[in-house]
């Protein structure tokens, strides 16, 4: 193994291409290394950015929810004092455009049968936006509405407690099984 090591630095120093050729790999691989560490961050970044801002658009919307929601009940004769809290399914949902095949092939055979294959095929549309290629975007739905708790001064009433509940339910096309009314503590 020594005599490998000490024969290497003599053949370099008498083959210059072979130096060259070396040095050259070598600067490629730090290169590669390089703009692997440099390059990982930066989309690492991205990833975290799309991550904070979805969080924060929902939680957006379910802060604009609950505020509308606090509104209308504070309305709602004999509600008084009204303080709500929404929670929502995952976060939202985009829909993106893409192309339909289908083909429907009719076969029929000897004893007159007939046999119908359908197949279809998706495919979507991607464009190119910049920062790269991405899909189209058609729309993106919001987070359904999981539950919504409800307290307020005047929940010791039947009527108000009725109320509350079918002014949420029309309001957000939820069932009354997902809403909660509660009398406020004094």
């Amino acid at each position: 193994m020594n005599k490998i090591l000490s024969f290497l630095p003599e053949k370099l120093m008498k083959d210059k291409k072979l130096l060259i050729i070396i040095a050259v790999g070598a600067v490629a691989i730090i290169l590669l290394l390089l703009s692997e560490i440099t390059g990982g961050g930066d989309k690492k970044a991205d990833t975290d950015t799309c991550t904070e801002v979805s969080e924060t658009d929902i939680k957006s919307y379910s802060e604009d929810i609950e505020k509308r929601l606090t509104e209308l009940i504070s309305s709602i004769d004999g509600a008084g004092k009204t303080c709500v809290m929404v929670t929502l399914e995952c976060g939202t949902e985009q829909v993106y455009a893409e192309n339909l095949d289908s083909e429907n092939t009719l076969s029929k055979t000897n004893d007159n049968e007939t046999d119908i294959k359908n197949s279809v095929e998706r495919e979507y549309i991607i464009i190119d936006a910049g920062k790269g290629e991405n899909g189209l975007i058609l729309k993106i739905l919001q987070p359904e509405v999981r539950g919504v708790a409800v307290v307020c001064e005047g929940a010791g009433a039947a009527q108000v407690r009725k109320d509350v509940t079918e002014a949420i339910s029309a309001v957000l096309g939820i069932s009354s099984a997902r809403i909660s009314v509660s009398k406020m503590a004094h």
